[in-house]
């Protein structure tokens, strides 16, 4: 019984080592102003392209979305569309730089856009 206990235990604590993941360390969020004349189909094939784009293997996870509309003086509302992408370090973010699924988005999309912001975090 004491073995079955021990050989229980050791495949516990494999297991759980085996699904650790590295807690994401790196931030990059960019904030996208649109072109005024933006099209409906214009729109849906800039967020597809930031659906292929979270395809990248260098991204622990990502998100993307609109302003929230919130009414206040520190909020800017006047970007169009947010990209929020956590890496698990600096390394994965520099590569995700020239991974070739983020240099098609540029050319694909970037005539759809007239200004790009970016705030890089690392997180403590």
């Amino acid at each position: 019984m004491g073995k079955l206990i021990t050989c229980i235990t050791l495949l516990l604590f494999l297991i759980s080592c085996s699904q650790k993941v590295e807690e994401p360390t790196f931030v990059h969020t960019v904030f996208f102003w649109m072109k005024d004349d933006l099209t409906e189909e214009e729109a849906k094939f800039f967020e597809e392209g930031m659906e292929k784009l979270g395809q990248t293997p260098s991204i622990h996870s990502y998100k993307w979305g609109k302003p929230a509309g919130t009414p206040r003086d520190v909020v800017d509302n006047s970007y169009t569309y947010a990209w929020i992408v956590e890496f698990a370090n600096t390394e994965d973010h520099d590569a995700y730089q020239e991974d070739p699924i983020h240099v098609k988005f540029i050319e694909e999309s970037s005539d759809l856009w007239t200004k790009v912001q970016v705030y890089d975090t690392i997180l403590e």
